[in-house]
């Protein structure tokens, strides 16, 4: 930060970027040019306003998870979980599964907050003789602007021989 030196004013030199300092105390010194000089001290503190200037990260690159064939509705999949630097309190992290879902057999719970990915209303079932299947789903961690994360969802549906297809 620099002063001029004639009208006190007080002015940044570089970009200041509150992820790396959240604030700066300065101190002024203002003196006089009389025979003996009289100065004076004052402290300034200064408070860097926060942007949203990052994305939400999760804590995992790829979510894997494995649920059994013909889980009923509301089974939970996987609980994602994503944090994002910037400092402000009224802006919530949302989820939205953006693709690999088309016949929509995931849902989000987001009436509790709990970034919890479900089983939406289709029962999974395998369609084939095969004992697994995987489904994988493109979900999106974003603020309520338009700073967004996608990461990978990958599940694997298991064959259950107790709980045949219907």
């Amino acid at each position: 930060m620099s002063s001029n030196i004639r009208t006190g004013n007080i002015r940044t030199r570089a970009v200041l970027d509150r992820e790396t300092s959240l604030r700066y105390w300065l101190t002024v010194i203002a003196q006089d040019r009389g025979a003996v000089p009289l100065t004076s001290r004052l402290d300034v503190y200064v408070e860097v306003e926060d942007e949203n200037d990052n994305i939400p990260l999760t804590f995992e690159p790829v979510y894997y998870s494995n649920i059994p064939e013909n889980s009923p509705e509301g089974t939970t999949v996987v609980k994602m979980e994503a944090f994002d630097l910037d400092v402000n309190p009224d802006q919530r992290i949302s989820y939205h599964v953006t693709a690999g879902d088309p016949q929509g057999y995931f849902s989000l719970d987001s009436a509790t907050e709990d970034k919890v990915l479900k089983v939406g209303d289709c029962v999974l079932a395998a369609t084939t003789n095969v004992t697994q299947q995987e489904e994988s789903a493109r979900c999106m961690a974003c603020f309520n602007s338009n700073k967004s994360l996608g990461f990978d969802l990958c599940t694997s549906i298991s064959d259950n021989p107790r709980n045949p297809s219907k």
